[in-house]
């Protein structure tokens, strides 16, 4: 915009030039004019008055021939300037175009990619909702409340049914295997305990969790 007012500014000086120059032209031209029927008029026109005249009726036809020159080299000055900055009007629309592609395009990976990742941590969460109950397998290690303290056992014996809604820990989870079975209880044996110490839990009770760092500490408070 600053430039365009710039352009604006300049052809309206260089259009008042040419206006300044017309009137110049003009003036000088109804001045030959004039001298012109003097010294045709004149009788003796080698007196020294008459040659005065002559020299100033060519003095002034020479200045309107240049001035004439002038006028012509302004206007092209004016439209060179115009052509330049519709030329660079032409090349900042082009780069504006290409910018708001570019942002369109961004715009448009950019959705994708936040819907890839919706889509990913979906699927993140089904994993995780899963993930945890891969420990419900003969032969894992396991965590068990007994007395108020979790104490480390072995999974010896697994008790499915097929799969659907079922209670436990964790507000109505499912508790599946690896085969996508339903897991109702197991049989554990405690790590370092007696052979009658060994019992079936059922995962509804809560009194199972998978394995942890932290042994023999008081279950969490119910909810």
């Amino acid at each position: 915009c600053a430039q365009a007012k710039s352009l604006s500014s300049e052809v309206v000086r260089n259009f008042k030039l040419l206006k300044q120059l017309d009137e110049k032209v003009n003036m000088s031209k109804e001045k030959v004019a004039g001298d012109s029927n003097t010294y045709s008029a004149a009788k003796n026109k080698n007196s020294e008055e008459m040659k005065q005249l002559k020299s100033s009726i060519d003095d002034a036809q020479k200045n309107c021939l240049e001035w004439a020159d002038e006028k012509v080299n302004l206007g092209k000055q004016c439209l060179q300037q115009i052509a330049d900055k519709l030329r660079q009007l032409d090349d900042d629309m082009v780069r504006f175009d290409e910018i708001m592609l570019q942002q369109q395009a961004q715009a448009e990976e950019e959705e994708a990619e936040a819907a890839n990742n919706t889509q990913k941590s979906s699927r993140d969460r089904d994993r995780k909702r899963k993930a945890p109950l891969s420990w419900l397998e003969v032969e894992n290690f396991v965590e068990v409340e007994w007395d108020g303290e979790w104490w480390q056992a072995k999974i010896k014996k697994v008790k499915t049914r097929p799969g659907g809604a079922g209670g436990g820990i964790g507000g109505g989870s499912q508790y599946l295997n690896s085969k996508g079975e339903q897991v109702t209880s197991v049989f554990v044996e405690y790590v370092g305990g007696q052979e009658d110490e060994n019992e079936w839990i059922n995962l509804s009770t809560g009194r199972i969790r998978p394995p942890s760092e932290n042994f023999h500490e008081p279950p969490p408070p119910p909810e």
